[in-house]
């Protein structure tokens, strides 16, 4: 519960179930890939006909810097979270290229007092009280 913030917008018995409910499930929860537990209760299946030919070569754009660090990363922490495991390349089966995109730099995010506004309309839309009341007194 200590990595879990829940706002104070609840009343007691309210806090109460949501903490309930993290502690029951928990394990449900992941902060990291490393804390993702396996599952043996299903199995991906590919449909693909027997003799299909699959590309051995990829024609993979070449990776500036940071974006080949960032991947390294995230493969080396799939392959200690146990999802992904390193072969020898005589084994492999099939490649493709990866293609990483960087978030766009400067996105323009909403501002917490446009999310709230959101969140007004939405509680007025579903017969809610408004939550916060104060940012619909403001200016645009």
């Amino acid at each position: 519960m200590r990595k879990v913030t829940i706002g104070n917008d609840l009343s007691l018995e309210q806090k109460g179930k949501v903490e309930n409910l993290v502690r029951e499930f928990a394990d449900v929860f992941a902060l990291s890939l490393s804390e993702v537990s396996p599952v043996d209760f299903i199995q991906h299946c590919l449909d693909i006909p027997e003799g299909v030919p699959f590309p051995r070569q990829a024609g993979q754009k070449r990776l500036t810097e940071p974006q080949r660090k960032w991947l390294y990363k995230v493969l080396d922490d799939m392959e200690d979270a146990k999802i992904v495991a390193k072969v020898p390349q005589d084994e492999v089966a099939a490649v493709s290229p990866t293609n990483v995109v960087p978030k766009p730099g400067g996105a323009e995010l909403p501002s917490l007092e446009s999310l709230r506004k959101m969140a007004n309309e939405q509680c007025r839309l579903n017969n809610l009280p408004v939550m916060w009341p104060e940012v619909e007194a403001s200016p645009p």
